[in-house]
């Protein structure tokens, strides 16, 4: 052969080629992703296109072949795989380039793979997999897959796989060889394969090496398994397999990348999208999560340089998309902008998808600078398709962050395809409605008489102008607003108007009569997420329960528990695992993958053990019961699990003994219940989660709440089936109300990311987040349920015994099993409070008084606000500041030094103010000793004669006082630093840390003062006594107790005794406060008084048993997607502690957002108040709204439209809430009520006429109306008032809307005209009204 090049490269190699160190050939098999696996023996290491790292091959001659022992494949995985292939590193070259450089043939031959047995595959050259040199390419060797038959590998321990070319031309063939290895199994033949050898360098003094042959198994469903096809709207693909779920911008959940060398890369699988779809895609993007930062803004503060460098996208096979950092889609942080990482569409060639089963793309700076990308990383799923290289692409990790001992995850890039047009149009007219509106953009249009209005979707590009045409008269006027009903800006030409800036929600029209209105815009790629559905129509049970009486039977290897509800079947060698759980109600196994339920999960030293990784030792019945000993090798732990078969539950008991040699420190998961379906179709699966109030729906989630922390109010998680007809809880049975985390997850993936909420515990002195696992349920298809521990550590012979844990079964939804749990939660803590008491029919509680400005006002304490005559009527007031007060600043410091709290100006404005009595400056939010009473205003006397005079004006008498806090100047801080928290985690909000003290080390200052520890067993007890010698000296109607019933601070100190131990299951400061409530409530109730006792937060179930009320923050800390309408479950579970809400921007001059309160009839805490018209329709209703029967979400015929209902003796009340998202304007309820009855629209007074049995009314989105239905009591005949039935002490008055104006009539005689007076009640003796009719419905 005397091709130039040939003889170049084979000389070049004989005087150049460095030998390696030679590593032995093993053969391995490697899984370069979940669903992959390949059979290899290389290193993967080409030493190039020279005489010994190629096999030349022209002709038939020439055959290179290698040997697979398939028998190192695992068991089962050629059977399982569907797709098989051989790699190949090789590469052609067309030498006709040389022999005829002005007319080249181009490659124009074959070779052929052979299989030992027959088979074999034949190329051409010509194939554009191949990489090849020639007159049109200049790509060097590299891997190329070919697919072959399984069938030819199957029921055979090894097989040869052999290449040559087919013909002698012009056109080589060049296998490659790895020489880093020593030779095992690949060979060459000369002569068509009548003589082989294995070292056929050895003419050359050259090692042969192996040949670089794989094969590769693809498991296709195991591979594609965690990537979804979602449709964010009409027309609109997403290939995905993140969660949407970003942790924020810290060193796990990104990526920092500066410079070539840092890669984030992520293999799609093209064929997971459904068949011809790519095809048709008008549109391909590819979708980033990622951020810019310019770090030039630190390097160089007075002239940072901007955002000046680039980065590329790349795709395999060479193609690339460069972008400039500052591309104004980037969201970054630098000089001129502050924003975080957010979602980017980048539109991508479809050519480069096509004819493809998957492709990678990548993500990388080109040049090293100051300005960093940061790709996001969503590790709430496992990695299965991402890689790192830190090396500009040499090697790759799938497991990065190994080193930290954190999860990779995925990151988070999508491919989007979109055959969604460039414009969309809508239209509306009257009489006809919507007539045209395929994008749905128009939610709600409609002539309302006074005006029209026309909602929309957001289904727009809000990046592109708006424009809505209107037929109507030339002087109309308009106006628009946003979602929170905020003005949005136009510009109108004639009756059109655009939208350029700003997102209208509503238009209204004014002074015209509108005819028509039409839509012009670009339509919005995605969609936002439907809201899930929290009331579900469910079926009638599928199945009934049987009647059998408790039983457990063991028969050798299984044990078969029973009872009317459930049967389960349980697997006793050599693993324990529960193998079957049938659940009478909805007739069938709800254990769909029962390999997935594990029973429990230890975490220890970042692996995660289960009762399939131990060994059944021993077996003992138990009645209608068994216990079983698992023991882990490793860590060496005993697990005694017993179970036993209650009436109609299954419960679960677990001890873990340390039976090492050493300590261990694990997290677990008791009872540990996954791989469950209830329904045929996963979407008819729903569910019942305790995150502050409550999320009800149905939508994949995942989610963990803390029980202890404020967080979860109660021990109980539910999955249902609405076609099914009932369900299964899993429940804590843990009367200690032990720290524990409740979880639930359903399906994979989720579609918005507050379904995605696992509570990991990441505030520093409050919990220690290390010590946490939020991972107890893993990813999976199927609904899963599970409690868990946080970490302790465990010394050898320590044996703990987790709180018991029961699984029962229900018909219906899920309020079965929140009353079967509220009934045992009031078996095991009985309510404490007096109900009805003196906060029943109490709705405005009014805090504050005497914080901002004294109590003392012109020589005596301040009466104005008394009474609920006042402008602002409150029902129930919280005095403050109360004790005498401080006469330094806090840590002692004098007032002339105030400007040291300058970054907390509350101090300055609010605290600090003369004393009226005295002249001098004081400092009224000293806490600690709760005595004195300001002897210069009277003392004792005068504050008991103060409170006197509130009680006379009929409202409730509360006390401020915290028990948490201990200012440096108060008598009592002689018990610092004895009893105060000793933690080196806690971090002081900056505005807060002013001279705060050190000394200790650890100590815990905030709000400028000491945090004392409520658990220390002394303090407690004193705090029980103080704040009994402070209701009774006084006589106020009660106290409530600041910061209780929060999460409160870990404490660490050894200087005084804790009641609940830190070393248990996390922090016990829930259960000290309930200590405390339970202590103080035993002594008060020794007088035979009703006193009243509140704290901050209802913090869980039990420490809500002991309290008549608490403040609630549900409405401002829990908003989520997964809440489409903030349902407060514990105000209708458990009513004997009344709750009121707390919100953050209502105020003296800013309407308070009264609609959520009054749907769940609710109480409102110093945030605003009702408004005068709302509190008068609950004062008029005690009796339904707080002394009858509650009933949480039920039917309505609207969707989006939720209901609560209150029934007393005489009346049912509905309270609608509008989540639909637009108004609607069409029938809402059917009430199916009896006998002469009406119904009323209370805040407005007006009568709804029942049509064809149901009640309809205009409701405005996020909004609330509360329907009553009364008896006809009140009628006008011959225009004289007329009362079907009047009880004793009843009266008939003519009242305002607000309450305030009330003039009493007389039965019989004639309706007078009285300004300013539209309702006619029928007042019972006690107040509540009997009837209502609005004026002119009579």
């Amino acid at each position: 052969m005397m091709y130039n090049e040939l003889k170049r490269i084979i000389a070049s190699a004989i005087a150049s080629v460095a030998l390696l160190p030679l590593i032995g050939a093993e053969w391995r098999v490697d899984s370069p992703r979940p669903g992959v696996l390949e059979l290899a023996n290389d290193s993967n290491r080409w030493g190039g296109l020279n005489g010994f790292d190629v096999l030349p091959c022209n002709g038939s001659n020439c055959i290179a072949r290698k040997e697979f022992p398939l028998g190192k494949l695992p068991a089962g995985s050629l059977e399982k795989a569907d797709k098989v292939y051989l790699k190949l590193h090789i590469g052609v070259l067309d030498y006709s380039r040389d022999l005829n450089k002005e007319a080249p043939n181009g490659l124009t031959e074959r070779f052929r793979i052979r299989f030992d047995g027959g088979g074999e595959l034949v190329l051409n050259t010509a194939d554009p997999r191949l990489p090849a040199r020639s007159a049109t390419s200049n790509k060097l060797n590299d891997w190329v897959e070919i697919p072959i038959d399984k069938l030819l590998l199957l029921n055979r321990d090894k097989i040869a796989v052999s290449i040559a070319k087919i013909d002698d031309g012009d056109d080589f063939i060049y296998p490659s060889v790895d020489r880093n290895v020593n030779n095992t199994a690949s060979s060459v033949s000369r002569d068509g394969g009548k003589t082989w050898s294995r070292d056929w360098n050895r003419a050359k003094h050259q090692r042969s090496g192996e040949f670089m042959m794989r094969l590769k198994l693809v498991d296709s469903e195991e591979l594609t398994g965690s990537w979804r096809v979602d449709s964010p709207r009409p027309g609109v693909l997403e290939l995905a397999n993140d969660n949407n779920s970003w942790g924020g911008l810290n060193p796990f959940d990104v990526l920092p990348c500066n410079g070539p060398g840092n890669i984030a890369a992520k293999v799609f699988p093209l064929t997971k999208l459904p068949t011809g779809s790519l095809e048709k895609a008008d549109k391909v993007y590819l979708r980033l999560h990622i951020g810019v930062l310019d770090y030039s803004k630190d390097l160089n503060k007075e002239a940072p340089n901007g955002l000046t460098e680039k980065f590329r996208i790349q795709f395999d096979g060479g193609k690339e998309i460069v972008l400039n950092t500052s591309d104004p889609r980037l969201p970054a942080r630098s000089a001129t902008s502050n924003r975080l990482n957010d979602w980017v569409e980048i539109p991508i060639d479809k050519s480069l998808l096509l004819n493809r089963e998957e492709i990678s793309i990548s993500v990388a700076k080109v040049d090293d600078g100051d300005d960093f990308i940061y790709p996001s990383i969503d590790r709430s799923v496992k990695n299965t398709a991402s890689s790192v290289s830190r090396d500009g692409g040499k090697s790759w990790s799938r497991d990065w962050n190994r080193e930290q001992n954190q999860e990779c995850g995925e990151f988070m890039m999508r491919l989007k395809l979109s055959s969604v047009g460039e414009q969309g149009t809508a239209e509306w007219t009257a009489g006809h409605g919507i007539v045209g509106d395929p994008e749905q953009l128009f939610a709600y249009a409609a002539d309302e008489g006074e005006l029209f209005r026309l909602e929309l979707r957001r289904h727009w590009d809000e990046s592109r102008p708006l424009a809505l045409a209107f037929a109507t008269e030339p002087d109309a006027e308009f106006s628009a607003v946003d979602e929170k009903g905020a003005a949005v800006a136009f510009t109108r030409n004639g009756n059109t108007l655009s939208f350029n800036t700003g997102v209208p929600f509503a238009v209204e029209c004014r002074n015209g009569k509108v005819r028509s209105v039409k839509a012009s815009f670009a339509p919005a790629r995605e969609w936002p997420v439907a809201r899930p559905d929290m009331t579900p129509e469910v079926s009638a049970p599928a199945g009934v329960r049987t009647g059998a009486a408790p039983s457990c039977r063991i028969d050798g290897s299984t044990a078969i528990l029973e009872n009317e509800a459930i049967r389960a079947e349980f697997q006793l060698t050599p693993a324990l695992a529960l193998k079957s759980l049938f659940c009478a109600e909805v007739n069938k196994n709800i254990l769909k993958a029962a390999d997935e339920t594990r029973l429990f999960r230890i975490h220890a030293g970042g692996r995660t053990y289960d009762a399939r990784d131990g060994k059944v030792t021993s077996v003992k019945p138990l009645s209608n019961g068994f216990q079983a000993v698992v023991l882990l090798e490793e860590p060496r732990l005993e697990c005694t699990v017993s179970v036993i078969a209650e009436r109609d539950e299954l419960r679960f008991k677990l001890d873990v003994t340390n039976r090492g040699e050493s300590g261990v420190d694990f997290a677990l998961a008791f009872p540990h219940l996954d791989g469950i379906t209830l329904s045929a179709k996963p979407e008819d699966d729903f569910y019942c989660f305790p995150f502050g109030g409550g999320i009800i729906g149905g939508e994949n989630c995942h989610f963990r709440s803390a029980y202890g922390q404020n967080d979860a109010w109660w021990q109980m998680v539910d999955l249902f089936s609405r076609t099914s007809g009932g369900g299964v809880y899993l429940r804590g049975d843990d009367p200690e109300a032990s720290y524990k985390f409740l979880n639930l997850r359903k399906g994979k993936g989720v579609k918005h990311p507050d379904l995605y909420h696992l509570c990991t515990g990441t505030t520093p002195g409050f919990f220690e987040s290390e010590h946490h696992w939020p991972h107890a349920l893993s990813e999976g298809e199927y609904a899963g349920m599970a409690i868990d521990y946080a970490e302790r550590p465990y010394a050898p012979g320590v044996k703990v015994t987790l709180p018991d844990a029961v699984i029962g079964t229900h018909a219906g939804s899920w309020k079965a099993a929140m009353q079967r749990y509220a009934d045992w939660a009031a078996r095991v803590w009985p309510p404490q409070a007096t109900f009805p008491g003196k906060l029943t029919g109490q709705w405005n509680y009014r805090a504050g008084r005497g914080l901002g400005s004294p109590l003392w006002k012109d020589g005596k304490y301040d009466t104005s606000y008394q009474g609920k005559h006042h402008k602002r009527p409150a029902d129930i007031w919280e005095l403050c500041s109360w004790w005498t007060l401080s006469r330094s600043l806090y840590w002692k410091l004098p007032f002339e030094e105030i400007g040291r709290f300058a970054k907390d100006p509350w101090v300055e404005k609010v605290l600090v103010w003369r004393d009226p009595a005295t002249g001098e400056k004081v400092l009224s939010y000293a806490l600690g000793d709760y005595d004195g009473y300001n002897p210069q205003w009277g003392g004792l006397p005068a504050f008991r004669q103060h409170i006197r005079d509130l009680k006379n004006a009929d409202q409730v008498a509360l006390l401020y006082y915290d028990a948490v806090l201990m200012d440096a100047s108060a008598k009592n801080a002689k018990m610092v630093p004895e009893f105060a928290v000793i933690n080196h985690q806690y971090k002081c909000a900056p505005a807060h840390d002013v001279a705060n003290p050190t000394t200790p080390p650890g100590i815990v200052g905030k709000f400028h003062q000491y945090a004392m520890c409520v658990n220390a067993e002394k303090f407690a007890d004193y705090t029980i006594d103080n704040v009994v010698r402070v209701v009774e000296e006084t006589g106020a109607d009660g106290v409530r107790l600041d910061e209780f019933g929060g999460g409160g601070h870990l404490c660490f100190s050894t200087m005084h005794k804790h009641i609940f131990s830190n070393e248990g299951w996390g922090n016990p400061v829930l259960q000290a406060v309930a200590y405390i409530t339970r202590g103080i409530r035993e002594k008060l109730s020794r007088s035979g008084k009703e006193v009243l006792l509140l704290t901050e937060f209802p913090g869980h179930d039990m420490l809500a048993s002991t309290l008549d009320g608490a403040l609630c923050y549900d409405g401002i800390s829990r908003q989520s997607f997964a809440r489409p309408a903030q349902i407060n479950l514990l105000r209708f579970y458990f009513r004997n502690c009344k709750l009121f809400e707390i919100i953050a921007d209502a105020g003296d001059d800013k309407p308070a957002p009264w609609d959520l309160w009054l749907w769940n009839a609710i109480g409102v805490y110093n945030s605003g108040e009702y408004p005068d018209h709302i509190r008068s329709l609950l004062l008029d209703n005690n009796d339904a709204f707080d002394l009858g029967e509650l009933e949480p979400l039920v039917d309505t015929v609207c969707d989006g439209v939720y209901a609560n209902r209150f029934t007393s003796g005489r009346k049912r009340i509905w309270t609608l809430f509008n989540a639909a998202g637009h108004t609607v304007d069409r029938p809402l309820l059917k009430p199916e009520g009896s006998g002469d009855v009406h119904y009323v629209e209370l805040t407005t007074g007006r009568e709804l006429a029942l049509r064809d049995g149901l009640l309809s009314c205009r409701l405005r989105p996020q909004s609330t109306i509360a329907i009553a239905e009364y008896p006809r009591l009140i009628s006008l005949k011959d225009g004289k008032l007329q009362v079907k039935e009047m009880p004793a002490g009843a009266k008939l008055v003519a009242s305002d809307a607000d309450g305030r104006k009330n003039v009493e009539l007389v039965p019989g005689a004639p309706l007078p005209e009285l300004a300013g007076t539209d309702r006619i009640k029928l007042v019972d003796a006690d107040g509540t009204v009997l009837d209502i009719r609005y004026r002119d419905s009579l």
